[in-house]
């Protein structure tokens, strides 16, 4: 529960959370949340490229809490001329609650459930990033860049634990996107 309170990243505490359960060592748990939560240095990157400055909520209380989804959600209404640091506090403060919620109601309820790769609930998780994803890609570019990440991960899966191919996979194309948008002078 505490690390629901105290973490933003999902990714990270799921991955965390199995690592122990799997007898992993602490460094190895903290280098690959670590490693999971570099994508906030990227969703940053972005936010900075449409928020104003000075924002209102300030910065750093922002930066506290970025969830996927949230900035997700932001990055679709800052395309469609309707971002706000305030709508990027809002979604991202209902996804933190939610988030804490459902872990409490999870430790409750969650024993009396079966193992839910039985019943299908493993797919979920990757699921919703596609739902994020869709809507935002644009160009033929994003849509190679959003293929190559994925057949990256998937292949990468086969080498290294899920953790680390995803990773690799988000600086892949995070990079890949970068030059295809200087060989065309931006974006």
């Amino acid at each position: 529960m505490l690390f629901s309170v105290l973490a933003c990243s999902e990714s990270a505490q799921m991955a965390s959370v199995g690592l122990a359960a799997s007898g992993a060592g602490p460094l190895a748990i903290i280098l690959t949340a670590l490693g999971l939560s570099l994508r906030h240095l990227l969703y940053g990157l972005s936010l900075a490229t449409w928020l104003p400055r000075p924002t209102q909520p300030p910065t750093p209380l922002l930066a506290a809490a970025v969830f996927d989804e949230g900035f997700g959600l932001a990055k679709r209404e800052a395309a469609a001329n309707r971002g706000s640091a305030g709508f990027l506090f809002g979604a991202n403060g209902v996804l933190y609650l939610t988030w804490v919620t459902a872990t409490s109601a999870g430790i409750v309820l969650g024993q009396l459930l079966p193992d839910p790769a039985s019943i299908g609930l493993d797919v979920i998780f990757p699921l919703s990033f596609l739902a994020l994803l869709l809507p935002l890609i644009r160009t033929r570019r994003g849509a190679l860049v959003a293929v190559v990440a994925g057949a990256s991960a998937l292949g990468l899966r086969n080498v290294v634990s899920a953790g680390p191919a995803v990773v690799v996979a988000i600086a892949g194309a995070a990079a890949l996107g970068a030059a295809l948008d200087r060989g065309e002078g931006g974006p």
